[in-house]
């Protein structure tokens, strides 16, 4: 399982439920997509737009849950979370 994924799974879950949920502390998210992801350009962009409608924690699941399936399809296409139509998202995301 790749580190980032192995983080958001056990670390962040954990502190999103345990000190953020309960005001304890503020998540910052920084992303640092690395050349040698296929998909990492991307999907960082698609995280930021989902952040600028306020679905960033359904997409990021979701991204992480199709992140093994390798292609940019498969791992782009399954998160569009329904209350959000697919025009909203594409003004941010540059393919």
């Amino acid at each position: 399982m790749p580190a980032c994924k192995t983080l958001f799974m056990t670390t962040n879950r954990q502190v999103m439920e345990n000190y953020v949920s309960t005001g304890k502390v503020y998540l910052i998210h920084r992303d640092f997509p690395l050349p040698m992801h296929a998909h990492s350009q991307v999907a960082a962009q698609y995280s930021r737009a989902a952040a600028h409608i306020g679905k960033f924690e359904p997409v990021e699941q979701a991204l992480f849950d199709n992140q093994e399936s390798g292609s940019k399809p498969a791992m782009l296409t399954a998160p569009w979370p329904p209350s959000c139509p697919l025009p909203k998202w594409q003004k941010f995301v540059r393919w």
